[in-house]
């Protein structure tokens, strides 16, 4: 069984001590030929104390700066356009579908070709439907009267039928 060492209150204190004291250690700034060198410790008589402001350094702006953030704005404005762009193409293509999706059945039912007096499958029973009695009337008497006069034909190109057509 190891026995981890216990750091007292104590040995704490030294601790934050310690590194308290190196936070705020002395620099000095030494001058041997041409080289500087910085150092805890004076390396000379000559060597002097440097003071080091506590906070952040700030270092001095680049002197295009305002270029910069201009062309950084013009950057996002463009972006910007663009994603409104396509955000509306967007908008618009859903609208076009639902529009398409609203009259597709309008659509079918315009083009539909009916043949006889059947109804239509997909509305109800797929029966016979009743006929009105009216056309049945009128379908009747014109297959009995078959006369020449009283038909009408469609006009040819030619208009050499057209003495025949009732007005």
């Amino acid at each position: 069984m190891t026995r981890r060492p216990k750091l007292d209150l104590a040995g704490v204190a030294l601790l934050g001590a310690a590194l308290l004291n190196t936070a705020g250690a002395q620099v000095y700034r030494c001058e041997e030929g041409d080289t500087t060198v910085f150092s805890d410790m004076p390396c000379s008589e000559s060597a002097e104390l440097l003071e080091m402001p506590t906070g952040i350094s700030v270092v001095a702006a680049a002197d295009d700066l305002d270029e910069v953030a201009r062309s950084n704005k013009a950057f996002i404005d463009q972006r910007q356009e663009k994603l409104a762009a396509r955000r509306e193409r967007a908008r618009l293509a859903r609208q076009a579908e639902r529009d398409r999706q609203r009259r597709a059945p309008g659509e079918e039912i315009r083009y539909r070709t009916i043949i006889g007096p059947f109804g239509d499958s997909r509305f109800g029973d797929a029966r016979r439907s009743q006929a009105d009695p009216r056309i049945e009337a009128q379908r009747q008497r014109a297959s009995d009267r078959d006369e020449p006069e009283r038909r009408r034909t469609l006009l040819s190109r030619s208009g050499g039928n057209q003495p025949r057509i009732l007005r």
